[in-house]
């Protein structure tokens, strides 16, 4: 849906460019940033150009650090 609008857009405007940068609460847990980073690299694959960051959205002092992340995020890579 996102290339279509995209390609869409370069129709009227040939130099339009979009990337995203996705975000999600890692406070939801180890299982949900797994999942997300899972859909993300599967994201990359298909639309490698287009997808261009991940963002663990909350506040480190109240939340586990990225660091306890680790595991899921190098297995995204």
């Amino acid at each position: 849906m996102i290339q279509g609008i995209i390609d869409e857009a370069k129709t009227r405007c040939p130099h339009f460019e979009m990337t995203l940068i996705l975000t999600s609460y890692k406070m939801v847990g180890q299982a949900h940033v797994t999942k997300i980073l899972n859909h993300i690299k599967l994201g990359k694959e298909h639309y490698p150009d287009l997808v261009v960051g991940y963002d663990m959205v909350n506040e480190e002092e109240y939340t586990p650090l990225i660091s306890e992340y680790m595991p899921s995020i190098l297995g995204a890579i």
